[in-house]
This record gives structure tokens, C-alpha cells and sequence, in this order.
């Protein structure tokens, strides 16, 4: 199911946000250089029973109805790209039953190119989409969405809301339990408005300036060999595994605290002494993405509500874990004025070249709504990154413990060194959590080497 409109959007005078704009214009960079693969986010989850079509869209008719960053489009009008709103009364999903399938294979082969072109933000006014797969105890509902539309977080709040809303369906009543949500589009407008009034001299401008400066003048690249080319834009390839259980996690939590950091510190740390540990450089420098959901209205508000922090960590005057943990505590503490500043405000003004390459994410899910029914409902993300050559990691605690998620270039070099880089992060926090500590090992070789 594929939403579209039955009237003319209105051109709505809320800016889109910093992040969109940079967003679209990188997509139609990467159209003008003849690629045009598809990107975009997802999850999957499973509501009770057999759901028919028409139940399932006016479900999903009232999740647009809440959401505005899902009635949202934009246009470029020369170089300024421009929004246009749909009242939630002139969209309508598109939906056919397509077939039966012998397997998740088929069914992923089947929607993997049919998701590609519906998120296309350059060809699609409403670049989401809606798939269920019916079996007779359960329905799998899968969503999905072009990044200028939702975040990572977003996609794990759509579970909840749709089995309430679903749940109310079935028993009559209002899906009274759920939130209301304030407007992603007040919201970038209003984020946007205040930045525009930035300039260099601003505290969080001047943190990025300097952190640049440190990498050279330029977004950091990831510090260790992936194997690509100059001007190469490879496919990407990816993991996902468990590094910690709840138990774990709970203990790791409290070591980090013990040596006066946080969890999000320690991670940081871990993955410092991981890359220096294998032979990258002793100074990690990476970015770390932030929510920018600071008022109770966006808390289940579906769309970006996203920042970046430049972190810059040393770890060679370090002999162990809490020498490192302290230096990235440090590093964050000096990159907090950079929260006041929309990452892509900071790099226009800068003069940078908007080039994300090594990001290092981590959400805590327990407190999200409905997460306590997450392996009942079978919920997963699910996605199709853009391809280039950066790695970024996300780490999600959740009730059963922390995964890491990585993608990565598809090359013979990063499908040997970013699987061992993530098997170090994970071996080091397991040992914080077992004895409290972790010593720093002398650095490997260097790991494997592109010739160029």
C-alpha cells in the first residue's frame, strides 16, 4: 500500500528542516552522478489474526492522519526545495492483494525493489509504504519510509501505535491510550527559523570548526581500512548481532557509572580502544547522532528529530578502561554547546562538504512504548542503506540485552575488518561488565590495506 493524494497539496510556509534539505540535495547529487539505488527505513511486526485490507488501511489512514512528516512533500523550485502539506482527508493507500509466496525469501525479493521506488523522495510525493504478509494466526505489517520523513526511533514507536489503534478498531473505542503528537513540520520551522540566525562565532559552530580542524578539515572517515577506492561508491554490506544480555548490559551500566561515565561514554570508549587496539589511530574521532525530542509533544511524534556530536577521543595516555571512559566523558562534555546548532547549520557555515562517513549511535529502547511486547509482536527493523564508503554503528539496548548493527562497505577488506571491529567492542564491554575493568593491549598490525 502505497499512500497518494486525491487533491493538490498546499504549499505550506514551514521550512523543511536543516537535515531534509541536506537530505534531498544529496540525493539529487547522487542521481546527477547516474546512481539511483534505493534508500530507506523500516520495521516489521506482527498483529494478532488474519487482517484484511480494509481494516488494515483505515489503520493506517489514521497513523497519517497523526503523523504530518508523512503528508509532507517537497519540491525544489531552482535551488530552493519547498513544502507542500496534504490534509490527512485527501490521502489515500493504494492497496491490491499480490499473491501467495513459499517463503521470506520470496517475499523480500518481491518488496525490496517495489520499496525502493515507492520512498524515492525525488519521484514520490509520499515516499512511504505499507506491506502486510497474512498468514492465518498473524498478520506481518511492514513499513517503511525515505530518512527526510522519519528516524531510527520513530520506526520503533509505529509498532505500539498500530496495534492500539488496531485494538480500538476491533473493540469500538477511541485508541484513547496513545499520545497526542505534535507537527514535525512546526517543529523543523521552528529549529530552522532559530538557526538561521547562527553564525561562526556561535559556541557550538566554533566546537565543529575545531573538530574539523583536528580531522583535517573534513568529516572524519572511519579509522580503519575498508578497501575502497578514490571516487568509488560500493555497494554496502552489513551485521547484526547480540554483544551483551540484560544481565550484562546491567553490569556494564553500572561499571561505567563506577568510573564516573555513563553508558553511552562507555560505549564510545570501548569502541576508542577497540580501533586503537587493532591498529587504527590512537585519537578516535567519529560522530554521534543525539535526539532532538526536547518537549513532551514529540516524544511519539513520528519524523527527524535528530542532531550531531563531533567527539573527539584519546586513548594512548591510557592503560585501561576508566582512563578512556574519563577522556570520552570529557570529549562529550566539550561537545555539548555543539546540541545548541543543527549539525547541517554548523557545516554550511563552515564551508564543509556534507559528507556523513563514520557515525557511532546508540538508543536505549526499553522505555519505548510497547517494548515490553516486542519478541510477542516479532519486532525488527529492517532497511536498505545508501551506498558509499562510510560505517556507521548502532547500538540498541533493549529488555533482552545490546545489539550492535553495523553497515559498511560491500568490499573484501571492511567484510574482514568490520566484523573483527565489532567483535573486539563487544569482547571489551564484556569484560567491563565481568570484572569492572578492561586493560589496554598493545596495538595489531595494522589490518589489512588497501594497494589503491
Amino acid at each position: 500500500m502505497h499512500p497518494t493524494a486525491s487533491a493538490e497539496a498546499i504549499e505550506d510556509f514551514r521550512a523543511p528542516s536543516y537535515l531534509q534539505e541536506e537530505h534531498f540535495r544529496a540525493e539529487a547529487m547522487l542521481r546527477l552522478s547516474g546512481r539511483s539505488d534505493g534508500s530507506w527505513l523500516g520495521t516489521a511486526f506482527d498483529l494478532p489474526g488474519n487482517v484484511d485490507l480494509d481494516a488494515m488501511e483505515s489503520v493506517l489512514l489514521t497513523v497519517i492522519d497523526r503523523h504530518d512528516s508523512l503528508r509532507s512533500s517537497f519540491r525544489f523550485t531552482g535551488q530552493r526545495l519547498r513544502r507542500f502539506t496534504y490534509a490527512g482527508t485527501e490521502v489515500e493507500l493504494r492497496a491490491k492483494v499480490v499473491g501467495e509466496f513459499a517463503s521470506g525469501d520470496e517475499i523480500a525479493a518481491y518488496l525490496e525493489p517495489r520499496f525502493d521506488e515507492a520512498t524515492d523522495p525525488l519521484d514520490s510525493a509520499l515516499p512511504s509504504v505499507f506491506a502486510t504478509v497474512t498468514r492465518q494466526d498473524c498478520t506481518t505489517v511492514l513499513l517503511a519510509s525515505d530518512h527526510s520523513r522519519t528516524d531510527g526511533y520513530s520506526l520503533f514507536l509505529a509498532p505500539y501505535e498500530i496495534h492500539e489503534i488496531y485494538a480500538a478498531q476491533l473493540q469500538g473505542r477511541l485508541a484513547d491510550r496513545l499520545l497526542e503528537v505534535g507537527s514535525h513540520a512546526d517543529f523543523s520551522h521552528a529549529e530552522r527559523t532559530k538557526a538561521a540566525a547562527i553564525g561562526p562565532q556561535h559556541p557550538g559552530v566554533v566546537v565543529w570548526q575545531r573538530f574539523l580542524d583536528s580531522c583535517g578539515g573534513a568529516l572524519p572517515e572511519f579509522p580503519l581500512e575498508r578497501g575502497v577506492r578514490q571516487g568509488q561508491l560500493p555497494e554496502w554490506g552489513g551485521l547484526h548481532e547480540p554483544i551483551l544480555t540484560a544481565t550484562e548490559a546491567e553490569s556494564f551500566d553500572a561499571a561505567c557509572k563506577l568510573a564516573g561515565g555513563q553508558f553511552l561514554t562507555g560505549l564510545v570508549a570501548a569502541a576508542a580502544i577497540a580501533v586503537y587496539e587493532l591498529g587504527g589511530p590512537s585519537e578516535f574521532h567519529t560522530t554521534i547522532p543525539v535526539h532532538t525530542r526536547t518537549h513532551r509533544r514529540w516524544a511519539t511524534s513520528l519524523g527527524w528529530y535528530v542532531n550531531s556530536l563531533p567527539v573527539s577521543i584519546e586513548t594512548a595516555d591510557a592503560d585501561d578502561f576508566t582512563g578512556v571512559i574519563r577522556a570520552a566523558r570529557q570529549a562529550l562534555r566539550s561537545a555539548l554547546p555543539a546540541l545548541k546548532v543543527p549539525c547541517s547549520r554548523a557545516w554550511e557555515l563552515t564551508g564543509v562538504v556534507p559528507l556523513l562517513r563514520n557515525m557511532v549511535s546508540f538508543m536505549d529502547l526499553r522505555a519505548t512504548p510497547g517494548s515490553e511486547h516486542w519478541n510477542d509482536w516479532n519486532v525488527s527493523g529492517v532497511g536498505k542503506p545508501p551506498p558509499g564508503d562510510h560505517v556507521f554503528l548502532w547500538f540498541l539496548r533493549t529488555h533482552d540485552g545490546v545489539s550492535i548493527t553495523a553497515v559498511y562497505p560491500d568490499t573484501v577488506i571492511s567484510q574482514d575488518n568490520i566484523p573483527r571491529f565489532s567483535k573486539r567492542i563487544g569482547e571489551i564491554m564484556s569484560a567491563v561488565a565481568t570484572t569492572g575493568t578492561y586493560a589496554i593491549y598493545p596495538p595489531e598490525r595494522p589490518l589489512l590495506r588497501s594497494s589503491g
